[in-house]
This record gives structure tokens, sequence and C-alpha cells, in this order.
């Protein structure tokens, strides 16, 4: 594997209603397109109707070229003021090897730079940055939204019906997968993945040391035991070169996440489970958009479980989920176990669960999948931007890329020994940061009972007290990722 290389080498050692539509006869949504003021439907001098008062005017949009493509650079107004330019042009997949120097580059590409990746910033004195902020993804899209409520509202069908199914088909069809089952969060997605395949008690399902809780939850609730399987150093992902060490005759499947938006090696982890038997089920919570030679996540595994909790990448307004398959028999399984074991009503199957996709959250994931592209391209540009301005700066450890992955930075994760002071001294000018995360699950309360101590997975513990989240999403502007390097910077004592 050629990554880039970690900075700290010794780590590396250590149905349907007669109210309804069918899903074709839906409207399709569309990427946002400005009105036009020149437009008989917009007189200059006419009185603008309700729902064009409190549209948006149209940003003039420009084109400039890069040695790649051509891209179109639209300004995204924010309520602030600030207009960060983003970019429109569709991701470039062909290429190899991500270096950090090869994603600066492509970063300098997607944001449209002329000069070395800088993207135009307006001076200030200061500048918040939050770690989150989800209130301009649905400005932007404010149109779009209202009338994915509006769509569902005057359908009077609010579970199981048409949204949910186009939903399911045209998330399908962006990951490259047969089959998209939608349930209630990403949580019970796994679960009833591992339910529908009859594991449980007495079973192991190997799963990473590091990551968020839920992955493990999902194999505890299904009545299985998880193993923990340490991480790559590298890329903190699970290490495929230690499954061997995980695996005995009680093991059923392996259940790799694809942390911070960057997928596990796949094909190597594909080719133990085939040797051994093994399933392998994708944690793609993370992953909305990444790929692993050239294929994406949620169609790498045998399943994958999806989350559309709010913040990922595709994320609905609450709770939301999706199984993503190829085997049409264990889709079919998974429809009737998230309700209640049932396709018929009153006719149940199996001991199933209550967990449904409602119709108003896929109304408006439906709304947000074709920005999705665009959304994990300017995620791209802003990893671009942090890694040229920290690169060699204190002891900071940046995210490593593989030459075979194509990463959509749902976080972007620095290591440092000096974690907790960092945090302060960012805290104090207003920037947000957080820690993903600072508990590995066998040191939890939740498994107090399992006998795990510390010192049992040193290299989960270890990125555990290390790791900080710097702030990255589609609506950070490249002026907070300035004023953050600047900090951080300035931090360490660096120039």
């Amino acid at each position: 594997m050629n990554c880039v290389p970690c900075q700290e080498p010794e780590f590396a050692s250590a149905p349907g209603s007669a109210q309804t539509k069918s899903a074709a006869e839906l409207p399709q949504p569309t990427l946002r397109r400005a009105p036009d003021p020149a437009s008989p439907a917009n007189p200059g001098t006419a009185r603008p109707t309700q729902n064009q008062a409190r549209r948006r005017p149209a940003a003039k949009r420009r084109t400039i070229s890069s040695p790649r493509r051509l891209l179109t650079i639209r300004p995204n107004r924010r309520n602030d003021g600030a207009i960060p330019y983003t970019n429109v042009a569709k991701h470039d997949h062909s290429t190899r090897c991500h270096h950090i120097g090869d994603l600066e580059a492509r970063s300098a590409g997607l944001a449209g730079s002329t000069q070395g990746g800088d993207l135009p910033v307006k001076a200030t004195s200061q500048v918040k940055v939050p770690i989150l902020d989800l209130k301009p993804a649905c400005d932007e899209l404010r149109e779009e939204l209202d009338a994915a409520y509006r769509r569902v509202m005057d359908s009077g069908w609010l579970l199981l019906g048409r949204e949910l199914e186009a939903f399911e088909s045209e998330y399908a069809a962006s990951v490259g997968a047969a089959h998209c089952v939608g349930v209630a969060n990403g949580l019970e997605a796994m679960q009833l993945v591992l339910m529908a395949l009859g594991v449980g008690p007495g079973d192991e399902v190997i799963v990473p040391s590091h990551g968020y809780i839920a992955t493990w939850l999902a194999v505890t609730h299904a009545g299985a035991h998880p193993v923990p399987c340490e991480p790559d150093p590298h890329t903190y992902n699970l290490d495929p070169d230690r499954l061997a060490a995980c695996r005995s005759p009680r093991t059923r499947a392996i259940l790799p996440i694809h942390l911070y938006g960057q997928t596990a090696d796949m094909e190597r982890i594909n080719a133990f489970a085939a040797q051994h038997g093994l399933f392998v089920l994708e944690d793609a919570a993370q992953s909305h958009g990444a790929r692993c030679r050239g294929r994406a996540a949620g169609s790498l595994g045998d399943a994958a479980g999806v989350s559309f909790y709010p913040s990922k990448n595709l994320g609905a307004l609450a709770d939301a989920g999706a199984v993503t398959t190829s085997d049409a028999a264990l889709a079919e399984k998974i429809r009737h176990l998230r309700n209640y074991g049932s396709k018929v009503r009153y006719q149940n199957e199996f001991l199933g669960m209550n967990s449904r996709l409602s119709e108003l959250q896929a109304a408006f994931l439906r709304a947000k999948l074709p920005q999705l592209e665009e959304w994990n391209a300017r995620r791209v540009a802003l990893a671009g931007r942090y890694l040229k301005r920290l690169r060699g700066v204190g002891d900071l450890v940046l995210p490593a890329v593989p030459d075979w992955a194509t990463p959509v930075w749902h976080l972007f994760v620095v290591r440092t020994s000096r974690r907790e002071e960092l945090q302060r001294h960012l805290a104090a000018r207003e920037i947000g940061t957080q820690v993903h995360y600072p508990v590995p699950p066998h040191l939890s309360k939740a498994y107090a009972g399992a006998g795990w101590k510390r010192g049992d997975f040193p290299l989960a513990e270890r990125l555990a007290d290390e790791v900080l989240s710097l702030p990255i999403g589609p609506h950070v502007t490249p002026e907070q990722v300035d004023f953050v390097c600047e900090h951080v910077r300035g931090f360490f004592g660096a120039a």
C-alpha cells in the first residue's frame, strides 16, 4: 500500500395508495438553478410573488481554466454575507496515487485556484468557525426541501410509500448496488443485516477497535460477540493484516468501518473473507461517495449499513438509515424484518422490529442526493487546503490517503500529543473542534462486563488520546480554514 507516510513511524510499530403517484411519476430532484431576472416570469418591474420574494438573488458565475478540467465556480451566499466560491465540477476518479502533493494539486483544481490552491477570501480580524453548522445546507436547498415537504403532506402517505421507493432506487443506483432498503438509522441497518443472516448468540463478528460504538452495538444487539481488531496505524481503518489473529471457529462476519470518509482496504478484507467463508458487512455511515479502487462505498462488501444522520455527508433532517446490497434474497428479508417481520399486514413471518425510514425523510434525502457530489468536492478542496498549510507543523500527524482510495472527508482528523492544549487554544479563538472518538468501545462502561482493560488494544487507545477533528464541510469557507490553520500554526510556533 502506497500511503502518505505518517509523521511518527514509531507508531506503526506500536406498497402504493390511490392518493400517491408511482415512483416514476414523482418529480425528480434537480440541482438548484437561479431564476433568470430577464425571463417573463421575473420582469424587472413586476411585483414579485411570495415565492420569488423569498428566493435569494441569482449569483454571478465565472468560469476558469484548470490543467485538468474546465470548472464553473458558483458563489454560495451565506447569512453572514461571506461568499465562499464552490466547485460544481464532476469528481475525477481516475487518479490512482494520492500523495500529499497530489491531494493539494487535486484540491486546488476542485477549488478553482489559479495560484497554488488559494481561494479568494475576505480580510477580517475575527472569524467564528463552528465544528458543525447544519443551517447553511438547509438554506442552500430551501426550495427543494420545502417542495419535498409539500409533496409528502399532499400525498397523505407517511410510511412505506412512493417517496421511500423512489429514494431506495436512486440511492442504490448512486452506489452501484442492486438494492437499497430504507430503515430508521445506521445502527439498526447493520443489526438488521446480521439478523437476516442468522448471526446471533455464540457467533463472533470482527469489528474495528477504533471507531464509534454503534458498530459494536449492532453486533451485540443481534446477540453476537464483537471481536476488536486493531487499526492500520496510517489510515486508522481496520488492518487486514490483523484479521487472522482475530478469527476463530465462531467467526461469522467482518464489519469494517469506512472511517472519517475514507474506505477500508476492502480488496484485502474481501479476499480474507472469501478464503474463510465469512460475510462482509460495511459500516458506510461516514463514506457517502467515497471510493475504493473506483468502486463506491456501499457496494464493496456483501452488504452495507448506511446512516443518514443529519451531520453526515448525505444527511436527513432526523435519524435515517439504509441497507445496500446486491443480494435480492437478503434485501427482501430485511424489508420484512424492518416492518415487524411482515410484508403483508398482520402476517408476521419473522421476529422483526420497527425500523422504517419515513416518507418525509426519504423525500428530504431525494432533495439532497443530487447535491452530494458537489458538496463532497467542496470538502476535498478544503482538505487540500489544510494539508498544504499544516504540513510539517509541530508534532501534527496529518491524514494519510492510500493510492487506491478516494476519500470524501467526512471529518478532517489530525493527531497531536498536545491535543487538549491545542483544543483549548482554538476554543479561545472561537474555533470549534471535536474528538472522534475519546473512549474506545472496549473501555466504555457499556462493555465493562466483557473483561477488556486498558492496554488490550493500544493503538485504539493511543488514537483516542491524540485525535482531533478540525472544521470541514461543504459550507465551511476557505477563509475559515485559513483562520484555523493560522491559529494551529501559531499554537506550535510556526511562522
